[in-house]
Protein backbone atom coordinates (compact mmCIF):
# COMPACT_ATOMS: atom_id res chain seq x y z
CA UNK A 1 0.00 0.00 0.00
CA UNK A 2 1.14 3.46 0.01
CA UNK A 3 1.56 3.82 3.84
CA UNK A 4 4.13 1.17 3.33
CA UNK A 5 5.97 2.70 0.50
CA UNK A 6 6.13 5.74 2.36
CA UNK A 7 7.44 4.24 5.34
CA UNK A 8 10.15 2.07 3.95
CA UNK A 9 11.71 5.17 1.65
CA UNK A 10 11.14 7.39 4.80
CA UNK A 11 13.51 4.27 7.05
CA UNK A 12 15.67 4.26 3.57
CA UNK A 13 16.67 7.82 4.19
CA UNK A 14 17.61 7.25 7.72
CA UNK A 15 19.91 5.00 6.52
CA UNK A 16 18.13 1.71 7.05
CA UNK A 17 18.86 -1.12 4.36
CA UNK A 18 15.51 -2.95 2.43
CA UNK A 19 16.50 -5.78 4.65
CA UNK A 20 16.02 -4.70 7.86
CA UNK A 21 13.16 -2.47 6.98
CA UNK A 22 11.95 -5.77 5.67
CA UNK A 23 12.06 -7.63 9.07
CA UNK A 24 11.50 -4.34 11.28
CA UNK A 25 7.82 -4.16 8.94
CA UNK A 26 6.82 -7.30 9.71
CA UNK A 27 3.55 -7.42 12.14
CA UNK A 28 2.65 -4.42 11.50
CA UNK A 29 -0.27 -3.32 11.14
CA UNK A 30 -1.54 -2.65 7.35
CA UNK A 31 -3.84 -0.24 7.99
CA UNK A 32 -1.74 1.80 10.31
CA UNK A 33 -0.55 5.23 9.26
CA UNK A 34 2.98 5.72 7.54
CA UNK A 35 3.87 7.72 11.03
CA UNK A 36 2.77 4.99 12.73
CA UNK A 37 4.24 2.10 10.63
CA UNK A 38 8.01 4.17 10.46
CA UNK A 39 7.39 4.31 14.78
CA UNK A 40 6.81 0.30 14.60
CA UNK A 41 9.84 -0.32 12.68
CA UNK A 42 12.22 2.30 14.46
CA UNK A 43 10.99 0.60 17.95
CA UNK A 44 11.76 -2.90 16.14
CA UNK A 45 15.06 -2.33 15.00
CA UNK A 46 15.57 -0.57 18.67
CA UNK A 47 14.87 -3.83 20.13
CA UNK A 48 16.60 -6.20 18.12
CA UNK A 49 19.63 -3.81 18.28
Amino acid sequence: GGAAAMARAALQELGYSPVEISAALKGVDPNASTEEMVRFALRAMVMKG
